[in-house]
């Protein structure tokens, strides 16, 4: 399977774009981990952005800023999204109204619970009416939700978004599963090769290789501690200035199968 990256978004702490994150994996820019404000997504009405949770908030930007970066309308493509946690403020505060008296669950907590809110919103606000496939498979999340993206490409859906991205479960979740830092990663990825130059991507076969690891130790526990954060070091790769073509190895499943990426400039 072969696609070229179209476009890219990145939403880190300290990061607000790809072009910043692209600074940052080149070396000039120096990373550090922080607070992370997100604005409410413009896609959507008022109405709707009040009822947004921030993890619902890094992944309609991310969709956003991806389809800004690739020059195309919001209602043009499918669209794949993953997730490895999904909401988990929304799902500790559900638990936590269920041990109070009536347990009182908000229509709005329930509504955005489901796996497939974040695509559910960028259809409603987006106005896009193609499909969608909400995906997770744990720390392989961005890596299974690529393969995902990329089998889909066809002469018949010769382009598609996916965007990968989690947020740090609150109190008691996050001793379960803890998650280092916010980040989500989008890319536009096409059947064919655009009219301007672009990073192509190829996967080449399974690989019982190690899963290829991020250089700079200063961005390892955001590589490391967030699923999305797996993209890091094809998006090193795609950074770097140097052409011609990067191996990597990624997981794809939470039982450990990996693939070979090649990456090529």
């Amino acid at each position: 399977m072969r696609a070229w990256i179209k476009g890219i978004s990145v939403i880190a702490p300290g990061i607000e774009d790809w072009a910043a994150m692209r600074e940052t994996l080149q070396g000039t820019r120096a990373w550090q981990n922080g607070p992370l404000t997100l604005r409410p997504p413009e896609v959507l009405s008022p109405r709707e952005r009040r009822r947004t949770s921030p993890a619902l908030r890094l992944a309609l930007n991310a969709a956003a800023a991806v389809c800004q970066d690739a020059d195309v309308a919001f209602d043009a493509l499918p669209c794949v999204f993953a997730s490895a946690l999904g909401d988990g403020s929304v799902s500790d505060a559900m638990m936590t109204s269920l041990t109070q008296p009536g347990k009182p669950v908000s229509p709005t907590q329930f509504h955005n619970s489901v796996h497939n809110a974040a695509a559910g919103y960028w259809s409603i606000g987006a106005g896009n009416m193609r499909s969608s496939i909400s995906i997770a498979a744990g720390d392989a999340s961005f890596g299974a939700g690529l393969i995902s993206a990329m089998t889909r490409l066809s002469s018949t859906a010769p382009e598609i978004m996916f965007v990968a991205s989690d947020m740090p479960m609150p109190d008691l979740l996050a001793k379960t599963r803890p998650i280092y830092a916010p980040m989500a990663v989008g890319l536009v990825l096409s059947h064919t090769a655009p009219a301007r130059a672009c990073p192509a991507l190829e996967i080449l076969g399974s690989s019982t290789a190690p899963e290829s690891e991020i250089v700079d130790a200063a961005l390892k526990p955001l590589a490391n501690g967030s699923p999305a954060g797996r993209a890091l070091p094809m998006l090193t790769a795609i950074a770097s200035a140097a052409s011609g073509s990067h191996d990597l190895i990624m997981a794809v499943g939470s039982n450990g199968f990996r693939i070979k990426v090649r990456v090529s400039l």
